[in-house]
């Protein structure tokens, strides 16, 4: 409701109770649309398509993307002035719903119900799938009106045309709907790709490499030669990516890829398993493994020298204390060992450095975040480590106890070397477990200025997304009070006002301890109840004070 006529009817209806037009304000406001992120080339990619059968599309984002942001994707050609030509192609304009990290990767499929990823919203411009030709089609990524668009990305199973136009007038029965021209803005190799020769399906191969700074991958994933093609039909895999800030690639391109921190009774099998997620041998003189204690934010030994290690790439490192417990060990501490590895809330760090730079009690907070390589701040249902999550630059603590199953399961990233973490049965020196539950922690990315996204199942609640929604929620339940406590309404208001306002901050609070979907869409049906309840109060006590 526009908010003249929601304060024109409290104006009429409510002369004894003029103190509520400040909440009908707070309503107003905040129904305010959401800022959205400004796209430039490059920033939503696709990494591949599927055009035999049930059609599918991977996407990629490279940078962080913000709720409310208004994107379209089409299979439209476009010619070389940048004009998209009409024909009986689509359009599909989504607006998120939740904000995305980069990194993150989404699949579309024909074979999905929704055909597209929830946190691309549901689309406008048509319902249906986006139909894809064997003879050839694009992916069109832009912001903007279709006359005046402003490009992101474009995807061509085809060679790119510059010559390519609509020669047959505006009749779109008759134009070529399997070419394009590489249009002003984009770059072949940077923002786009072509396939020269032809492929029905095309989909990058991960095994290239996932991790890098966003010019890195965008490397990458632009060389058709890192590409897996075929005319016969095959499923789209995805996968999500690690973007590391600009200057990243002076550190090698490895990362904490699963930890085991608690087994059943005395701990006798920990270890923490590093992972090379980039396309050469990595060299680890100078770093440091490092381990940090949440109860006070401080270094505890002992910190592990890795002069003299290297990782093949696609291969794992693994520090263990007895490696007559653990397979796969490469560095043991002794036989015997236990206990190497604190429950948490703690943290693993890679860091540039020797071992002696971080003696006992070293406080978290003299990380210098250009030497950190990787970090991870875990625990066993505990409370999150603030103080450990603000000095790593992390805003996750991830829960080894996230299935109830601490004593036997381990934090891991999924796939190796991925964004993603979640639990499952340990899997040291080997690949990590494909997750297949609903039990999904996606990681963000170092040196991104973000407000996470809402993480299912993570120990998330000290997000900035979150605490606003606590902080709006008590700000809603002081101001619908207000007119009670000043007089301006009676009794009977003021009482029902109480208790909606326990009623509506009581998941406002659950979502905070823990924030996951379920508990984010029970919040909204709270939210969207408490209107209408809000209103039969102003009714009862204005008729009973009349």
């Amino acid at each position: 409701m526009p908010l003249r006529y929601l304060m024109r009817a409290y104006s009429a209806a409510l002369p004894k109770a003029p103190g509520l037009l400040i909440l009908a304000l707070l309503l107003g406001f905040s129904a305010s649309p959401e800022a959205q992120t400004t796209l430039a080339p490059g920033d939503l990619v696709v990494t591949g398509l599927v055009a035999d059968g049930n059609e599918s599309f991977a996407l990629l984002a490279t940078v962080d993307i913000e709720t409310g942001t208004v994107f379209t994707i089409s299979d439209k050609g476009v010619n070389a002035a940048g004009e998209i030509q009409p024909n009986r192609e689509s359009y599909r304009e989504f607006t998120t719903t939740a904000p995305i990290s980069a990194g993150e990767a989404f699949i579309a499929s024909e074979d999905a119900t929704p055909f597209y990823p929830d946190a691309l919203g549901t689309p406008t411009r048509g319902s249906s799938f986006i139909s894809f030709s064997t003879s050839g089609d694009q992916v069109l990524i832009f912001q903007g009106e279709d006359t005046n668009p402003t490009f992101i990305y474009l995807y061509s199973s085809n060679p790119f045309d510059q010559d390519f136009v609509n020669t047959n007038g505006d009749d779109p029965d008759t134009v070529n709907q399997s070419g394009t021209a590489l249009p002003p803005g984009l770059v072949n190799g940077v923002s786009a790709i072509d396939f020269d020769p032809h492929a029905d399906n095309t989909e990058y191969d991960r095994a290239n490499g996932t991790m890098g700074t966003r010019a890195e991958i965008l490397a990458l994933i632009t060389n058709s030669a890192n590409y897996t093609t075929s005319n016969d039909r095959f499923d789209l895999m995805g996968g999500s990516f690690t973007i590391m800030p600009d200057g990243g690639g002076d550190l090698p391109m490895v990362v904490i890829n699963e930890i085991d921190a608690d087994q059943t009774g005395t701990d006798t099998g920990e270890f923490v398993e590093l992972f090379n997620a980039g396309t050469e041998t990595a060299d680890l003189t100078g770093l440091s493994l490092v381990f940090f204690n949440g109860s006070d934010d401080a270094s505890y030994e002992p910190a592990f020298d890795l002069d003299g290690v290297s990782i093949a790439a696609g291969d794992y490192y693994v520090i263990c204390g007895d490696a007559a417990v653990v397979p796969n060990c490469d560095m043991e501490v002794g036989a015997g060992t236990d206990n190497l590895i604190q429950n948490g809330a703690d943290a693993v760090a890679l860091l540039r450095g020797d071992a002696a730079d971080f003696p006992n009690d070293t406080p978290a907070s003299m990380t210098d975040l250009a030497d950190l390589v990787d970090a991870v701040v875990y625990g066993t249902d505990d409370d999150d480590a603030t103080g450990l999550l603000a000095a790593l630059g992390e805003t996750i603590q991830y829960d080894e106890d996230a299935t109830g199953n601490k004593d036997t399961e381990s934090n891991q990233r999924t796939p190796d070397g991925g964004a993603t973490i979640f639990t499952a049965l340990p899997t040291p020196g080997a690949m990590n477990a494909v997750q297949t539950g609903p039990e999904t922690f996606t990681a963000l990315v170092r040196g991104a200025n973000e407000v996470p996204a809402v993480e299912t199942g993570a120990r998330g609640g000290a997000t900035a997304t979150v605490r606003i929604t606590l902080i709006s929620t008590l700000a809603l339940l002081v101001v619908g009070m207000m007119p009670g406590a000043t007089g301006a309404a009676g009794m009977l208001y003021l009482a029902g006002m109480a208790v909606i306002g326990v009623l509506f901050t009581i998941p406002a609070f659950s979502f905070y301890s823990e924030p996951n979907d379920e508990r984010a869409r029970r919040l909204f049906l709270t939210s969207v109840a408490w209107v209408p309840v809000f209103f039969a109060l102003v009714v009862l006590d204005v008729l009973v004070r009349w």
